[in-house]
């Protein structure tokens, strides 16, 4: 049976397309995570409640069979939608008064979700609908409405995302009418953990040592680095490079992903900056968990640390209701130590703290006491570990969750189970888990004190901008005698035998050199002009360098490639602009963008044959210096040049006649007929005149 194109795939594609092939070729899988499957159920009954809810308002009609689009039934239920190989089920169309081939009326989807707030995946699967409605009833609906939890109507604009829709079909459609496909590549993304291929997609990423095995590496990412020949994370080490200090403003941190390659391949952990975390006779280490989708917060660890002993206390509530009296409790015991950092892990608790202050009108001022350590750890500690999540460096630091599946995914199961059973064991789990990530984030603030004391003389720390020189003591003493030996050739003056940099001899201090050019160098910025005298539409790329097939056309992706050039005329010559300009081509299978080859084969040419062609003559025939033709050039043309494009120009046409000169040599030899101690002698009947 042929798989056809629903809105389930399209979502799966916007999530990680290599789902969405694995789930079109049928390809086995333990099930969806625990928490897809009560967001479906929950899905499924607020179905129920919003039909009960139509059918008392009046507004939904029995409409038993196939559903009549044309009859203009106010409300439509269940409605399955099917044209040019693609299909969806909407859950309500909603009927509006604008004209279709329907007759006076139209439809927009409405799609009911089980959560209080929409995805994006979800956005797309309802322009999918919109999409499909559109093909049936020859009109696109310009928005549509999710049915979130608690009858919220999310209206959502749909024009917008047409365009994605429609690509991700155009996709779909290339894997149906090609079977033996590639999948596409592996990429490791923020919806694996919740992905019932995570363990598989895991495992073969593990065994390829893949690039997306590193939290932070994008899509965009990955194809730079690929393009240089980096496809795993051992190749990626080797591409990291101290950078210089430089004395400038001070630059935003950057997260290298090169140096946490590196850390990961040697064991170490990488300094860049040793951290500063503010200390304190009482220090406290703060949890929140909520549930984001509602914007709600039920739970609140508080580990107070004092004289080597730590309290653990907890802030619990029920339901919202309760979530006032939990903030206030919470924010009275952090008054009780005015004096203490508040130390937590992520922006998670910053958000919470700013949200339930503004909300309850309590609490302004704890903002200000919290301490982020993750600010201490991005960009300026590399530990040897794939992510920076409180859970991958608290189990490299020895930190334990007696959960093994313990994750903020997992804690909203625990959190529904209770809400659903009322049973003390899912309040006890998540308890347990709080008093764990608080402590977690205690041991992680204490080995960065440690870490701070001991990074000089500690193996397994290494700085990031200047390594540790590590050598035996027979290797030290060797490097002190050769030190020696070359400071008493250098005081006897043995010049020729033995030569050493100004600076190398004790008590001199190296003199710095200066970055940049010279003083009294010439920079120059070209501007590409923006109006052009010509343009021509070149063919755009049709088949995969990679033998992947047709490539699909981007028609609303533009390349441009602008040339000036020259136009010889019987009276003179003038200036004219062209532009080049052509579709991308992208390849469905590895992503790959092309651009036509005729603007591949430009390069990064400005100037055409002509222009260069002319300028060449300025040199070679007129002996012009080049400082000169750039003169000549702005005052007939308006052209500006540096010193350096004319001699560029000589040597592009250098390149470019050398076959003519090779094959203009060989004719010349097979005319002429060589003696040994004679000149040159035409042969007969060879065109003498050539030597006259």
């Amino acid at each position: 049976m042929t798989p056809t194109i629903t809105s389930e795939l399209v979502e799966a594609y916007s999530l990680c397309p290599r789902k969405a092939f694995l789930l079109m070729a049928g390809t086995a899988n333990p099930g969806p995570h625990e928490y897809v499957k009560i967001t479906e159920d929950l899905s499924t009954a607020n179905r129920q409640a919003h039909q009960d809810r139509l059918t008392k308002a009046g507004e939904l009609e029995p409409a038993p069979g196939v559903a009549d689009l044309s009859a203009g039934r106010h409300v439509l239920v269940d409605v399955e939608l099917t044209t040019n190989e693609i299909q969806a089920r909407c859950d309500f169309l909603k009927i509006k008064s604008e004209p279709s081939q329907l007759g006076r009326h139209s439809y927009e989807p409405m799609r009911v979700i089980g959560t209080y707030r929409p995805s994006r995946s979800e956005m797309i699967g309802l322009a999918y609908r919109g999409l499909v409605l559109g093909q049936v009833q020859g009109r696109l609906p310009a928005s549509g409405t999710l049915v979130c939890l608690g009858d919220r109507l999310a209206k959502v604009k749909l024009a917008g995302k047409y365009k994605e829709v429609k690509k991700i079909v155009e996709v779909l459609k290339t894997w149906i009418r090609q079977p033996g496909a590639a999948s596409p590549p592996l990429l490791l993304n923020k919806h694996c953990p919740s992905c019932p291929y995570r363990d598989t997609c895991l495992q073969e990423a593990e065994k390829e040592d893949n690039l997306s095995l590193l939290d932070r590496m994008t899509p965009k990412l990955m194809r730079k680095y690929q393009d240089k020949g980096i496809f795993t994370v051992k190749q990626l080490s080797h591409l990291y490079k101290p950078r210089r200090n430089r004395k400038q403003a001070k630059r935003p941190v950057r997260h290298s992903l090169e140096l946490q390659a590196l850390a990961i391949r040697t064991d170490k952990i990488y300094v860049e900056h040793l951290p500063e975390l503010p200390r304190g006779p009482v220090e406290l280490f703060l949890d929140l968990e909520g549930v984001p989708d509602r914007d709600e917060y039920y739970l609140a660890g508080l580990l107070v640390y004092r004289d080597g002993e730590a309290e653990f206390l907890s802030f619990w509530t029920d339901d919202a209701a309760g979530e006032a009296a939990m903030w206030s409790a919470l924010a009275e015991r952090l008054a009780a130590f005015p004096d203490a950092p508040v130390y937590h892990y992520g922006n998670y608790e910053k958000k919470a703290f700013g949200t339930l202050a503004k909300r309850y009108g309590k609490g302004k001022d704890l903002v200000k006491r919290l301490v982020n350590v993750a600010a201490s750890v991005y960009g300026e500690i590399y530990f040897p570990v794939r992510s920076n999540s409180l859970k991958s460096l608290g189990r490299f630091l020895g930190a334990t969750w007696t959960a093994p599946e313990a994750s903020g995914l997992q804690s909203l199961v625990w959190r529904h189970r209770w809400e659903a059973t009322q049973n003390a064991h899912h309040k006890q789990t998540l308890l347990r888990y709080n008093h764990e990530d608080c402590e977690a984030v205690r041991l992680l603030v204490e080995h960065l004190r440690v870490l701070k004391e001991t990074a000089d003389t500690e193996p397994a720390v290494d700085f990031a901008r200047r390594p540790k020189q590590t050598a035996t003591e027979l290797g030290k003493e060797a490097h002190r005698q050769f030190e020696r030996i070359l400071r008493e050739a250098e005081e006897g003056g043995h010049r020729r035998s033995v030569r050493m940099r100004a600076g190398d001899t004790e008590g001199e201090a190296e003199p710095k050199k200066k970055r940049g050019a010279p003083a009294g160098h010439h920079a120059y910025y070209r501007i590409i002009p923006s109006k052009a005298n010509r343009a021509i539409r070149v063919s755009p790329k049709r088949k995969c360098p990679k033998g992947h097939g047709n490539l699909v056309l981007d028609a609303d992706v533009l390349a441009k490639k602008t040339i000036t050039d020259l136009v010889f005329t019987r009276n003179g010559c003038r200036k004219t602009v062209i532009r080049y300009e052509g579709l991308n081509a992208r390849c469905p299978t590895c992503g790959g963008v092309y651009k036509p080859p005729t603007l591949s084969r430009l390069g990064n040419q400005v100037f055409g044959h002509a222009f260069k062609a002319w300028a060449a003559y300025q040199r070679v025939v007129l002996r012009l210096p080049y400082r000169i033709i750039a003169q000549v050039t702005e005052h007939l043309f308006g052209i500006g040049l540096c010193g350096a494009s004319p001699i560029n120009f000589l040597r592009d046409m250098a390149a470019y006649y050398a076959p003519t000169e090779a094959a203009l040599l060989q004719a010349i030899l097979k005319r002429v007929q060589i003696v040994p101690g004679h000149a040159a002698t035409p042969m007969v009947g060879s065109g003498a005149g050539l030597f006259c």
